[in-house]
């Protein structure tokens, strides 16, 4: 008999929410995407900057409102579907695990009110209420198999009581840590190799009865 499902793995951006960049999204937002081209101009070449390149957009966001921020963070899109996914995994005692390449402000109030166990995530440092130009780059985006099998350890769950949700060639790591996987719209095809199963349309009703069927 298969043991029951303990963990459940979401990349956030391209399965809760459409596919979007994080660092482009709050320029557009603050009005500040002419600044930012300066950036990814000097950059967008060289990968081994990355690091640099995204402390570099954090310090064009200094002086910001940190509770307007969150705000213009909250107003994203949720696909079809992620919010019954979400409700129907916690209702069948599944721990929600969020990770996100964006950042805090988002994923805090998100993982609160879809009662994620865990979330992780890039943080904005503040100041007073307001960004000091500053961010935490403590999510690895190269290491998500290491940190789901953290977590796994953490919680005490097998791979196969685990499942999880990504889009991107980041994911591949983190679905090789689980027993079963769902690609949503993936761009590359070893994505989709990777993945037990894969959806073609930014939709996770489909998903539904599957997922009545592993809990």
């Amino acid at each position: 008999m298969p043991r029951p499902i303990k963990l459940a793995f979401f990349n956030v951006i391209g399965t809760l929410h459409p596919q979007f960049n994080p660092y482009d999204y709050l320029h557009r937002r603050l009005d500040l995407m002419d600044e930012s081209l300066e950036y990814t101009f000097q950059y967008q070449r060289r990968p081994q900057d990355v690091a640099r390149w995204h402390e570099a957009e954090a310090e064009l966001w200094e002086g910001q409102d940190a509770e307007r921020v969150e705000m213009l963070l909250g107003q994203l899109a949720w696909l079809p579907g992620a919010a019954d996914v979400a409700q129907l995994l916690r209702s069948s005692g599944v721990e929600l695990v969020l990770i996100s390449s964006g950042f805090d402000l988002q994923l805090r109030p998100e993982a609160a009110q879809l009662d994620a166990r865990y979330w992780f995530a890039n943080t904005l440092c503040v100041e007073d209420g307001r960004l000091t130009g500053e961010i935490d780059l403590c999510l690895d985006d190269n290491a998500r198999g290491e940190l789901v099998a953290q977590v796994r350890v953490q919680a005490g769950a097998a791979a196969d009581e685990c499942i999880a949700f990504g889009a991107s060639m980041l994911d591949i790591p983190m679905f090789e840590q689980v027993g079963w996987s769902a690609a949503i719209m993936p761009y590359d095809s070893r994505v989709r190799e990777a993945a037990t199963i894969t959806l073609e349309e930014p939709d996770l009703t489909p998903l539904l009865p599957m997922l009545r069927s592993l809990l």
